[in-house]
């Protein structure tokens, strides 16, 4: 599981999620510290947690191939999931010890709705027993609503991010080809294009070797 936000996430994107996760703390009752599992093409990673023992409890769940996180993004499972109480908790028992170890007594997780084959839940944390009244569930049903939207647009966002990224490497890398062989921008992007499918390579991955090569230049 990938610690914090994704590595798919730009700055912006993580800024939007840990807003969320925070107000959900600040709103909920009950909740002492919430974060994000998301179930995506890289796996399963947590997303914008309010302290660093969720990230690694998120963590210890991948481990242990068991948690309630974990099950809240599995397919085919109910939309949400709670423990009452860790200390007596025996669906996941070496979950449900570590998590009482760190003080850690309930949980509330609320799956929000897919999105292109991702599936992600809202995770709400407690150092009370039965920490989760039926309000809270209430107020967090609504806020798994919102983490939905915040999450596929912080996607949409990091998926800017990196196409800019790509935009702009590619125009170093056209700029080193037409200061090198005096081409204009057209030739110098015909040549990227020939480059890359004579290599079977991605246009950025060959821009970025291109670059590299002028920092760097080989003696």
């Amino acid at each position: 599981m990938t610690s914090g936000v994704s590595r798919q996430c730009g700055p912006r994107s993580r800024v939007l999620l840990e807003h969320l996760t925070a107000a959900a703390v600040a709103t909920i009752p009950g909740a002492d510290y919430a974060g994000l599992t998301v179930h995506d093409h890289d796996g399963l990673s947590s997303r914008a947690p309010s302290h660093p023992d969720i990230t690694q409890l998120d963590q210890l769940q991948v481990t242990l191939g068991e948690g309630p996180c974990v099950e809240a993004v599995a397919p085919g499972t109910a939309a949400r999931v709670v423990v009452d109480d860790f200390r007596d908790e025996r669906r996941w028992p070496r979950f449900a010890t570590a998590a009482a170890e760190r003080g850690v007594r309930s949980l509330l997780s609320h799956r929000t709705a897919p999105h292109d084959g991702t599936r992600a839940a809202l995770n709400l944390y407690s150092v009370t027993p039965r920490g989760f009244d039926e309000e809270s569930r209430e107020i967090a049903g609504v806020f798994a609503s919102h983490a939905a939207v915040a999450l596929y647009g912080a996607t949409d966002i990091a998926n800017l991010e990196r196409a800019l990224a790509t935009r702009d490497l590619i125009g170093q890398a056209k700029g080193v080809l037409m200061q090198t062989y005096q081409l204009d921008a057209d030739q110098a992007f015909s040549l990227l294009t020939r480059y890359s499918q004579h290599t079977n390579s991605k246009l950025h991955d060959v821009a970025r070797r291109i670059t590299e090569s002028a920092v760097h230049p080989r003696r």
